[in-house]
């Protein structure tokens, strides 16, 4: 005698063979619920558990979920910190402050494709090691170039051991910066943070790249906008610019401002060509730009007009550089072969600052003992 519950099962187990060898092609299957004690780990033959091990591993598993928590907020906090750098430094810094979130890496060594000077954006011969953690301490910015054919430079070996390192190319967008190096401590081995550690490390590459470019490109313009493109000297807003940041510094000091103008232009250009009068402004520009002090400005303010800045004028600093000026000018028109020597005029003024005069006032009386010097090439008046 079969009670209802044995024939609940008989008819269960006669639909799930007919299934399994294909006897049963319809697909309309009616769910037939089955009543029954799950004894976890004895039914299939395993044996009877302890009281505690499913604690146990309740517990163990926990605890890995918990670690995997704690993975997953220290790749967000490396990616918020990574995303503040925009220099190489900033990056070393950000991650020796991090290895503490990962105990398990031993040796982390990230290498730059090109050179110390000259980083590339894609794999060449050369690396260059820019960041090493060596037996978990910070082992700096070395800065080392070497050969890639060896992975890492000969100060990282370990002749008394062998070496496990894992590799992972560092590139974002098509573009290939470099690769990290890791050598876990002994029985350990890369976790799935190895992978997303080093996403993150190629978008914080990917970033201080763009980064650099943008500076670069801001820094072209930027000087672009302040130099006089046919001498290479400043032209007003960069004189401007250079000056009023430390103007009011100098303060109680004697500074000269010297203009220079270029001699008998209208008859260069009238007699050989607007090509000579440029040329003849720009070998005025030479002269200035050779005699020119390390501290002192030069520019070009307009047509064949100069004005040099001298922060310290004392001691005939003026005399010297108009001097100066004058010989390297006579040197340039002895090395040039042209049919015509190029002079030039130039006053100065020297004054001491007392807070109330401004950079323009200083000009524009250098500008007017100029205009009392012309006529008297290269002697200048105080």
């Amino acid at each position: 005698y079969w009670s209802a519950e044995k024939k609940q099962h008989a008819k269960a187990m006669e639909l799930l063979d007919s299934i399994i060898s294909g006897r049963e092609k319809n697909e309309n299957y009616i769910g037939i619920g089955l009543s029954g004690d799950l004894v976890l780990k004895e039914s299939c033959g395993c044996g009877k558990r302890e009281n505690d091990f499913y604690k146990k591993l309740t517990d163990k598993t926990v605890a890995l979920l918990e670690a995997e928590n704690d993975q997953d907020a220290a790749m967000n906090n490396m990616s918020i910190d990574l995303g503040t750098c925009n220099d190489l430094e900033a990056h070393h810094k950000a991650l020796i402050n991090k290895r503490t979130e990962n105990p398990i890496v031993r040796d982390h060594y990230i290498c730059l494709f090109g050179t110390p000077d000259k980083h590339v954006e894609e794999p060449g011969d050369n690396a260059c090691l820019i960041h090493a953690v060596r037996d978990h301490k910070d082992g700096g910015m070395p800065m080392i170039s070497f050969d890639r054919s060896h992975i890492l430079p000969m100060m990282t070996e370990r002749s008394n051991e062998p070496q496990l390192l894992f590799l992972k190319l560092l590139h974002q967008n098509g573009r290939d910066f470099g690769y990290s190096v890791v050598h876990y401590d002994e029985g350990k081995m890369p976790s799935r943070c190895f992978v997303q550690a080093n996403v993150l490390l190629s978008i914080a590459l990917e970033n201080y790249y763009r980064h650099r470019e943008l500076v670069s490109l801001y820094e072209e313009r930027r000087l672009s906008s302040i130099t006089d493109m046919l001498t290479g000297l400043l032209n007003r807003r960069g004189m401007m610019e250079k000056i009023e940041p430390v103007w009011h510094s100098l303060t109680g000091n004697e500074v000269a401002f010297i203009c220079i103008d270029l001699d008998k232009l209208k008859s260069i250009n009238d007699t050989f060509g607007h090509a000579a009068g440029d040329y003849s402004i720009r070998l005025v520009g030479r002269a200035i730009h050779d005699a020119l002090p390390p501290d002192a400005a030069g520019a070009r303010i307009g047509g064949d007009e100069f004005v040099v800045f001298l922060p310290e004028a004392g001691n005939g600093a003026a005399d010297r550089f108009v001097t100066g000026f004058k010989k390297a000018l006579g040197d340039l028109n002895d090395n040039e072969d042209m049919s015509f020597d190029v002079s030039a005029s130039a006053g100065f003024v020297i004054q001491k600052l007392d807070g109330n005069i401004s950079i323009e006032e200083c000009i524009q009386v250098s500008d007017r003992a100029l205009y009392k010097a012309k006529g008297k090439v290269m002697k200048p008046l105080q």
